[in-house]
């Protein structure tokens, strides 16, 4: 049954190509580390200039090893640790929500 992890950033005025930018860097990190990542901009209904940055796992193992890797790699304490700086100073988007799902089984 896959996993998803999902944030909802709210993006500041003028920020988009800074967030994607920032996000290729995440991206990069977080699927060397074992995610699938994509990213969703809402077409209708939810909030207007945001986008959900999804990283998706086999199943609940592969999520527990993905997030235990994280707190030990030295990449990624770095990007983060430089992010939470950056966001002290000038803010570029702010996160809205944060979700971990699993995909129901569903009998056919």
């Amino acid at each position: 049954m896959k996993v998803i992890n999902t944030t909802q950033w709210k993006l500041h005025p003028g920020t988009l190509a800074e967030f994607l930018a920032l996000a290729n860097e995440y991206k990069k990190t977080h699927e060397r580390l074992g995610g699938r990542v994509r990213m969703w901009v809402p077409l209708a209904g939810g909030q207007p200039s945001s986008v959900l940055y999804v990283i998706e796992h086999e199943d609940i193992a592969a999520y527990g090893a993905f997030m235990k890797k994280l707190t030990v790699d030295a990449e990624y304490q770095k990007l983060a640790k430089a992010t939470l700086e950056r966001q002290r100073v000038n803010p570029i988007a702010e996160m809205t929500a944060s979700t971990v799902l699993s995909e129901p089984w569903i009998p056919s």
